[in-house]
């Protein structure tokens, strides 16, 4: 349904902008998309202009299986939450393996990876409770 609203729903010359007729639109450029789904039923219109580059960037969070399968299909972005980096290997190789078999290109998926840091502080900058914070 996303894709048909970005993709289908204005053609590429739909927005004409012209202040001197008062016309921001030629409605004849734009379409209803008639999606009839398992969840949704959206007859209409998308309501605004296309973005230059109609689909927006989709970014996938989470490593579920079913969140994976999403990357593989739509993404073009993965954060992945991997403590190491035989974790995040197998995590890579198996949204790219997926990608494949989805008819993309694995090398067009990018990934990022989480971390987190910290160092020690000294307990009188941050009260006294601060070192069970800050300790092991």
């Amino acid at each position: 349904m996303c894709y048909k609203l970005w993709e289908r729903s204005w053609e590429d010359d739909a927005v004409v902008r012209d202040r001197q007729r008062r016309v921001y639109t030629d409605p004849s450029k734009v379409h209803d998309i008639g999606h009839e789904g398992e969840f949704f039923k959206v007859p209409g219109i998308h309501l605004s202009e296309p973005s230059p580059q109609r689909t927006p960037v989709l970014f996938q969070a989470g490593s579920s299986q079913r969140g994976r399968l999403f990357a593989a299909k739509h993404a073009e972005c993965v954060f992945l939450n991997a403590m190491t980096p035989e974790e995040t290997k197998y995590l890579v190789d198996d949204i790219r393996s997926k990608a494949k078999e989805a008819g993309r290109d694995p090398a067009d998926i990018l990934f990022s990876r989480g971390s987190c840091r910290s160092s020690p502080r000294p307990k009188e900058k941050h009260g006294k409770n601060s070192s069970r914070i800050w300790s092991k």
